[in-house]
């Protein structure tokens, strides 16, 4: 949830879907409304947003499109190949715009991030393993519901 820290900071306003556990999380970190989805469907939701950022993956662009406004942005954070390739000729045909959140930081981001983190950024973390129980933390992490990051530890660092 370090994207609603960020995004608090620069002053926008954050609607986050959420289960039961990251409630709180999701209020201290700065959301100004709060849903638990397993309490009500954000497909039942009426308000329109800017943007949406879908960071489950678990939200396809024509499921969202009735939340976008009318020239609202849909960032999607698992990208498919299929995506990768119609996503650009997709968007010249419509008001609505997709983007494919792909990770290449350049030295401009990072110092950008890096100010935000000075500023203090709170990690939630879930649960440490040790460095030679990776399975088992990237299983824990890939957990429907999974709150929190988890954090590999090495032994004599």
């Amino acid at each position: 949830m370090i994207v609603v820290q960020i995004a608090q900071k620069m002053g926008i306003n954050i609607t986050a879907v959420v289960s039961a556990k990251g409630v709180d999380l999701a209020k201290k970190w700065g959301a100004t409304q709060v849903i638990n989805y397993q309490n009500q469907s954000v497909q039942g939701l009426t308000d329109q947003f800017d943007a949406i950022l879908d960071l489950s993956g678990k939200l396809p662009f024509e499921m969202a499109r009735p939340l976008l406004t009318a020239n609202g942005l849909f960032v999607n954070t698992t990208p498919t190949l299929k995506d990768i390739i119609l996503t650009p000729i997709a968007n010249l045909m419509r008001r609505q715009k997709v983007k494919l959140l792909m990770s290449s930081p350049d030295q401009g981001t990072l110092q950008i991030l890096s100010q935000y983190a000075n500023q203090g950024l709170d990690v939630y973390i879930g649960q440490s393993f040790d460095w030679l129980d990776f399975e088992n933390a990237y299983a824990q992490i890939k957990q429907k519901g999974s709150l929190g990051k988890a954090v590999l530890t090495i032994r004599g660092a």
